[in-house]
């Protein structure tokens, strides 16, 4: 997808130099409606969503419902199993020791080590559809619906449709996230509401943005819980610096209409979370996932973490996969390592959230900024934006574990609304006198949709390489 893809922005960038006016009555009379449909912004957003949904009901009977591969998915259908069935974990078995395999901790209950959002997902598949996939299904429908809602705060609403739409093409139907039981989307709802509601909460003061922040914040908690921390330290930061500027209204009004909504709905997640966690582990304070690192892990999970002490394994397959960690270990901890890893991780993001043809418009944009351009000349949307995904991009790089896109999921509205940014500068660029921006403004979303209707093979977890134990 990616080669076609590449193709059709090599022949549309010759076209836009040569000859910009090319099918410019036929992209003017789809954009007539465009505009109207967008103005209507909660009709917009369901709109994107019912898109995702449709097309891959469209496309199953050539992209069939997935099997489970990697180990990951089968802790993920673990926790919806167990979910489906009224329960929060499940006993530990008599003879755990032959039953031990990746993914699941044994003792003190039997478990997934995963956080419980995307098999509270797939549980929901299950008991309203009766399969695991209709929660998956559910998920990325929601998902850009959710980029939809956060980009209708950043941008006018005509580009934040557009951007919509580019996420059902890019994240909705062929990527994995929509293939797979292995999530993605969580994390992706998760930051989009909390991306979404800031712009809104400055504007508005109104209590239903600062409840909607609070939920996505409990999403990410209980998705991609490290991540989501790095992407929403701007956020509260920013947060701040709004609640003590002077300007504006009065400091009551913003915490009884913000942060009194906002801390009641943290203070239930936290409860809620706090409560899975002493039914999983026995203490609201100690993660599943703490008790799989402690039991089975030769390596930490940060660069800057010593080696914890050696844990004694009885089964020789699960020893090697972890003393694998070792090596990972110590070449990330060198110059040479942590600059590899951090180039292949941002190549990962690159290819699976960006490729090519959202790749130009931020390319062009930097050929065609005037020279000189400082920091402070660029928006303070931009800026935030900018050190939303800076702060994330810095955390990823502290992690050891391998890398797989959905651990960036809370980024992807970020990542969208800076393409779009970059759109909308470079459509009024003119070379010669001539609509040469236009026209490559107008080509980006169309290489995309032909590279996908030319594609029906879906990225799989099995295509990115091993999980992360």
């Amino acid at each position: 997808m990616l080669l076609i893809e590449f193709i059709l922005l090599v022949l549309a960038v010759f076209v836009a130099f040569v000859r910009p006016t090319v099918c410019s009555q036929y992209f003017e009379r789809l954009e007539r409606g465009f505009p109207r449909l967008a103005e209507k912004r909660r009709l917009s957003v369901a709109v994107v969503g019912f898109a995702a949904l449709f097309l891959r009901i469209v496309l199953l009977p050539i992209l069939h419902v997935p099997e489970p591969i990697v180990h990951d998915e089968f802790g993920y259908l673990l926790i919806a199993n167990t979910f489906s069935h009224g329960r929060v974990t499940n006993p530990t078995h008599p003879m755990w020791v032959h039953f031990e395999t990746f993914s699941v901790i044994q003792k003190p209950t039997y478990q997934c080590y995963t956080p419980a959002a995307q098999g509270l997902i797939l549980a929901a598949g299950q008991t309203i559809m009766g399969h695991l996939f209709w929660g998956v299904w559910l998920s990325v429908g929601l998902m850009c619906s959710a980029i939809c809602w956060m980009l209708q705060g950043w941008l006018p609403a005509g580009w934040a449709l557009l951007g919509g739409f580019l996420s059902v093409l890019r994240f909705g139907v062929l990527g994995y996230w929509a293939n797979s039981y292995w999530g993605g989307a969580a994390g992706a709802i998760g930051g989009a509401l909390v991306m979404g509601a800031l712009p809104r909460i400055i504007r508005f003061l109104h209590p239903r943005h600062a409840i909607a922040m609070g939920v996505g914040l409990t999403i990410l908690a209980n998705s991609r819980p490290y991540e989501g921390f790095v992407c929403s330290l701007p956020v509260g930061i920013a947060l701040l610096m709004w609640l003590s500027c002077k300007s504006g209204p009065p400091l009551r009004d913003k915490l009884l209409r913000t942060i009194r909504p906002l801390c009641l709905v943290l203070t239930v997640g936290c409860a809620m979370t706090g409560y899975y966690f002493w039914r999983v582990t026995g203490s609201p304070f100690h993660t599943p996932y703490q008790i799989e690192r402690n039991t089975y892990a030769f390596a930490p999970l940060m660069i800057w973490q010593p080696l914890p002490s050696q844990p004694v394994h009885r089964h020789p397959v699960i020893e090697r996969m972890y003393q694998d960690e070792v090596g990972a270990y110590w070449f990330a901890r060198s110059g040479f390592g942590f600059g590899f890893n951090l180039l292949r991780r941002c190549l990962a993001i690159w290819k699976f959230f960006l490729g090519p043809a959202l790749t130009l418009p931020m390319l062009m944009l930097l050929a065609i900024l005037p020279y000189g351009l400082s920091w402070k000349q660029v928006s303070p949307s931009t800026r935030l934006l900018l050190v939303i995904a800076g702060s994330v991009l810095a955390g990823l790089s502290l992690e050891l574990s391998l890398f797989s896109p959905h651990y960036a999921a809370p980024l992807t509205c970020v990542i969208l609304a800076l393409v779009l940014k970059s759109m909308r500068r470079l459509r009024s660029w003119q070379w010669r006198g001539t609509p040469t921006g236009l026209f490559l403004a107008r080509a980006v979303p169309t290489c995309i949709r032909r590279a996908a209707s030319h594609s029906t093979s879906p990225v799989t977890c099995a295509s990115l390489g091993p999980a992360r134990p």
